[in-house]
């Protein structure tokens, strides 16, 4: 077949035109701070930000004290106990071209990486009070000890008696007898990277409003939050609340349970042995510069299908 000039002058056009689109300079994308002391790291400003990077530099016993938002209450301040406050990592994005930084144009949801990120308002206890322990009303108690070891023959009562793991909250209905509550824990996600010093130094020394690129590359390490961090506390809990007729709560942000592979649903509460928890964050509240924590649902399960599911984690 003979291709008209027409023809051929457009197929040298295509061709140039897409070795052209090749050579473009392609756009950057990390994932960096997402909130910081529990505030919207894209919203702050240039000298808000260098403030909460100078913080960083100096010994910890001289940084100036920051609330948490997220366990403060009106009558009871609590101050951050995370190492350098960081709540939530998100994407970002920059332009090759015009080295513009900007959210991830793609998507760019908050990863949690502070399990106190979870307590906004106390919103997931009442969630997790209707479902678990419908018509009562409950309160959280903080961090108890699961189990306590024997005591060697030999050794005092108190000897040698550090606690095995640890609930990380447990939520208990006051002046019951026998006492009625749920065990509740927090999962939050670790990140493969180098230190955040790094951005700490980088973010001091900025100038202007715009977003600083984070420098270091990083991911979230969905994989090791679980094998690590959660699955042992689910191996060695849920088979001994399961004995004794108690389901185990874990919260968790909508990024982390999406990585799982689909999980076999139980339809009745009686049949589970795990309920997740499942939130998100959505668009934040202008003045303070945060965002707000949602519940999206719930998912009834067994140990053995989710562990299952997990192992397909990257």
């Amino acid at each position: 077949m003979i291709c008209s000039p027409e023809s051929q002058q457009s197929d040298k056009l295509s061709k140039i035109t897409k070795s052209r689109l090749d050579k473009e300079p392609k756009t950057e994308f990390k994932f960096g701070i997402g909130e910081w002391y529990g505030r919207s790291f894209a919203d702050l400003t240039g000298d808000q930000r260098r403030e909460f990077a100078a913080i960083q530099s100096l010994q910890r016993e001289n940084r100036p004290k920051q609330l948490c938002p997220f366990l403060s209450q009106a009558e009871k301040p609590v101050n951050c106990h995370k190492d350098g406050g960081i709540c939530s990592l998100r994407s970002y994005e920059r332009s090759r071209t015009t080295g513009v930084v900007t959210l991830d144009s793609r998507r760019s949801p908050l990863v949690t990486t502070c399990p106190s990120r979870f307590e906004q308002k106390g919103t997931i206890y009442s969630w997790v009070n209707e479902i678990m322990l419908p018509n009562q009303t409950a309160i959280p108690i903080g961090e108890i000890p699961f189990l306590l070891p024997s005591p060697k023959v030999g050794h005092g009562r108190k000897t040698g008696r550090r606690e095995i793991g640890s609930m990380d909250n447990v939520l208990a209905v006051p002046g019951t007898d026998p006492l009625i509550w749920c065990p509740l824990n927090l999962q939050s996600v670790c990140f493969l990277s180098k230190k955040m010093n790094f951005e700490f130094d980088a973010i001091a020394k900025t100038t202007g409003e715009g977003i600083p690129f984070p420098l270091k590359c990083r991911r979230p390490d969905y994989r090791n939050s679980f094998t690590k961090r959660l699955l042992p506390q689910l191996q060695m809990m849920v088979p001994s609340l399961s004995r004794s007729a108690k389901k185990m709560a874990v919260v968790i942000d909508e990024e982390f349970f999406g990585q799982f592979a689909p999980i076999k649903t139980e339809r009745h509460i009686s049949m589970a042995e795990i309920l997740w928890f499942v939130v998100k964050f959505v668009k934040y509240e202008i003045e303070a510069k945060q965002f707000i924590l949602r519940p999206q649902f719930v998912h009834m399960t067994t140990l053995e299908a989710s562990v299952a599911s997990m192992l397909h984690l990257e």
